[in-house]
């Protein structure tokens, strides 16, 4: 057991946020003292306190899976070794992670979002590796942490929500004051709501792009799982086809065979000038398009002549808050196409990042998010 338990459970926290939990300062609270009554003896297995104490509910328990393998070892339902309650799985001196004192078994089949941040092992070669390279095994592995990406753009309201740190409300106190007989009991808190943002997710399904394109409505269809009412999603190529009905209710890994039950002209040829034409005669006079954070994906080739593209990419921007465009020739942010035309077209777009690999799906996702 670490001298310090309660260090590592701020940084276990910690890992949780980064791969896309909501674990508030409350919940970390909760899980120390879950783990006060659970005991940490030596042979102890934190599994059930920090699983009850961190997960919002049932959606959340697969990520915390992930990240409780790559800390803690397997749960104590999975298979191989357990490892003694707070402590990692094996030494991080760069994280200042306590090290053990044996070297945990390597486990490289397990899709872990720290491995896949860059760490060591099979789960960060999969994650930087190109999609075009991977095999359908491979694909199919790095396919369940697409699913679990959950972009989600949020803006502030007029609103205020009561809160319990943050600017002091005074119409709130000043009525508990008055029930309290005059005397300042507890301060009342405030701060502005969120309200999510609209996100239009444009995806090419044309022949250029299929390598990417499942994984790019892959990670379209996490995106409406986590957001239902505020998503769209579209397919375009030689026209655009709405595919947010197909797809909304749906888990990430059912959304995408039943968008593939749909004619949207899968690897076709490609003539997205129309197709973006089309597109904003039908939607872009509404809420769709208008303000939305609009992600485009593709790789910008374009069968017939590239000027009605640049035209209403340029309409596309105009319209939306933010426009991302998504292109698997782009792998740093910025790095424009070395096609002059194509590249002439992503002058208009907001953001230019790739999306290639896992590694550039999930900044993909934190763009977004931050958009």
């Amino acid at each position: 057991m670490t001298a310090d338990p309660l260090a590592l459970l701020v940084r276990f926290a910690e890992a949780l946020r980064t791969a896309g939990l909501a674990v508030s300062v409350d919940r970390v609270v909760a899980a120390a003292e879950a783990l006060g009554h659970w005991g940490v003896a030596a042979d102890a297995q934190p599994y059930w306190p920090l699983r009850v104490a961190l997960c919002r509910d049932r959606t959340d328990v697969p990520v915390f899976d992930i990240v409780y393998r790559d800390w803690f070892g397997t749960p104590p339902d999975g298979v191989g070794h357990t490892r003694p309650a707070l402590v990692p799985a094996q030494s991080r001196p760069t994280d200042g992670r306590p090290a053990t004192s044996e070297p945990a078994p390597q486990r490289a089949d397990v899709p872990s979002p720290r491995a896949a941040g860059g760490g060591a092992g099979n789960t960060s070669r999969l994650a930087s590796r190109d999609f075009d390279d991977l095999t359908k095994d491979e694909l199919r592995e790095v396919a369940t942490w697409v699913d679990l990406l959950r972009p989600m753009p949020t803006r502030r309201t007029m609103h205020r929500r009561s809160t319990r740190t943050g600017p002091i409300d005074p119409a709130r106190t000043m009525r508990l004051m008055l029930r309290t007989g005059g005397e300042l009991v507890r301060l009342r808190h405030r701060r502005p709501a969120a309200r999510t943002r609209r996100l239009l997710l444009l995806v090419d399904v044309s022949a250029s792009m299929s390598p990417y394109s499942d994984m790019l409505l892959r990670f379209a269809a996490a995106a409406l799982a986590a957001n239902p009412r505020t998503t769209e999603v579209f397919a375009v190529g030689t026209d655009h086809t709405r595919l947010t009905r197909s797809m909304r209710g749906l888990r990430p890994r059912d959304a995408l065979p039943a968008a593939g039950r749909v004619r949207t002209g899968w690897s076709g040829g490609t003539t997205l000038g129309d197709a973006l034409n089309g597109f904003l005669r039908r939607w872009g006079g509404t809420d769709v398009v208008r303000s939305a954070i609009v992600v485009f994906g593709s790789d910008g080739l374009e069968h017939a002549e590239m000027a009605p593209l640049i035209r209403q990419v340029q309409r596309l921007a105009a319209l939306a808050k933010v426009l991302i465009w998504a292109s698997p020739d782009c792998h740093t942010d910025g790095e424009r196409s070395k096609d002059h035309r194509i590249a002439q077209a992503q002058q208009s777009a907001t953001r230019v990042v790739g999306c290639h690999d896992y590694l550039a799906l999930r900044n993909l996702a934190k763009v977004v998010t931050n958009a």
